[in-house]
């Protein structure tokens, strides 16, 4: 476990208190909401948006790209599962809709058809 009194401002007891408090590492503390670690006692909400952002300074810091390389923007896919829809041109939309409306119509029409039997 990360020692969290390496934090401007967390010492030992404060640290006792924030692992008590189910705030186990650094980077939980750096992603934490401010009012949600004031719940912490003995943390004022001025205290927390502090610690936060001690916490954040404490995090990794992004490597420095070698021999110039550019990023790539290309399109990143949308993890498995992610409710990430793909984009639609506002016509695809209307056409999508329109085609799921008839849809419908002809599923209620073969549902009264059916019953009329």
């Amino acid at each position: 476990m990360p020692d969290l009194t390496k934090i401007d401002g967390v010492g030992p007891s404060l640290a006792t208190a924030l692992v008590k408090g189910n705030f186990l590492t650094i980077a939980q503390i750096a992603a934490a909401d401010p009012t949600e670690l004031a719940t912490v006692p003995g943390i004022s909400r001025q205290g927390a948006a502090r610690i936060v952002a001690a916490a954040s300074s404490l995090g990794p810091k992004p490597r420095a790209r070698q021999g110039g390389q550019k990023r790539s923007r290309g399109a990143v896919a949308p993890p498995k599962g992610s409710a990430c829809q793909p984009f639609q041109s506002e016509n695809s939309r209307r056409k999508n809709k329109e085609a799921e409306k008839e849809n419908q119509e002809a599923e209620k029409a073969k549902e009264e058809n059916s019953g009329e039997r």
